[in-house]
Parts: structure tokens; sequence; C-alpha cells
């Protein structure tokens, strides 16, 4: 663990990127916990969005409690400035834009059927990761700059570990 180059590494990019999959596998390969914004952001048993107050508390938890940790989320909104002012890099992962619409509609069909959670906000899902490029990536990287945060390919990553 002490000799990780990154000790807060924050795993951006669009719906059905991979982004928790790549968390997944750094944390088991580094030995630090990982986190997903969608559990911070939506509450786990009914799929609905937190009141900000919780949803605040909980993403204070994860960077004052832990020295190290993986945070993966496609989320821009203001709560999350907090992220990007403690982490010492963020990790963008954009494969092809046919691999997410792939996998965001696996998603639906099968990971969120079995939750019943609406099947539109996956819908909502494919029009965000179409729009990616043009929209939300001026957005990380406004906040990347900002908060003077280097923002690194996942593949250049990878080979760098």
């Amino acid at each position: 663990m002490n000799k990780m180059k990154y000790k807060k590494i924050y795993i951006i990019g669009p719906n059905g990127a991979g982004k928790t999959t790549l968390a997944r596998k750094l944390s088991k390969q580094l030995g630090c916990p990982h986190f997903e914004l969608d559990w911070v952001k939506y509450d786990t048993c009914s799929g609905k969005i937190r009141p900000s107050a919780e949803r605040n508390e909980i993403l204070d938890h994860i960077l004052t409690d832990h020295k190290t940790w993986i945070i993966d989320g496609s989320q821009w909104y203001n709560w999350t400035d907090k992220i990007w002012h403690d982490c010492d890099i963020a990790v963008i992962d954009i494969p092809p834009l046919m691999t997410r619409i792939y996998r965001i509609m696996c998603r639906a069909l099968f990971h969120h059927a079995e939750k019943n959670l609406p099947f539109m906000r996956e819908m909502r899902n494919i029009v965000r990761t179409i729009m990616f490029r043009k929209f939300f990536l001026p957005k990380y990287i406004s906040h990347a700059t900002k908060n003077h945060k280097k923002i690194i390919d996942a593949n250049d990553f990878l080979r760098g570990l």
C-alpha cells in the first residue's frame, strides 16, 4: 500500500465506460477501498436519490475516514467538487461509443430489471453517453483545471502501474 504513487484516485467517464469494473480491479490490486458515487447518490434499496444532506454526509465520511481510496462515478455536480479537491489524480475511461451503448443496454435489461429500477434512467444514460465528448468532457476538464489536477487516460494509467 505504501508503494502507491497515487493514494486518492478518481475514475471518471461516461455511463457504460467500465469505471466501476476498472475501480474494482485497481482496488484489489492496490489494496485500497473502492467507492461508487452511485452508492452515494442513490439509496441502494429504493433506487431513489438521497437527500443532499445525507449524500454529503456519506461523501464526507469517505473522504475523511480513508487515507487511500478509489472513487468512480460520472457525476459532475457541485457536490463532487470535494472529490476533485482531495484526489491525487483523475483517470478517465472512454471506450468506443457502441461499446458503451451495449453495456448500458445490458445493464438496463438485466441488472436494473432485477431491482425493478426505472428503465428510462438507462435510456437517459444512452443519450448522455452519446453527448459525452461535447457536453460532459469539457466539464471534467474544467473541474480538473480549477483544482490543479491531472487527468490521465485509463490505459496510460494502467501502463504506469
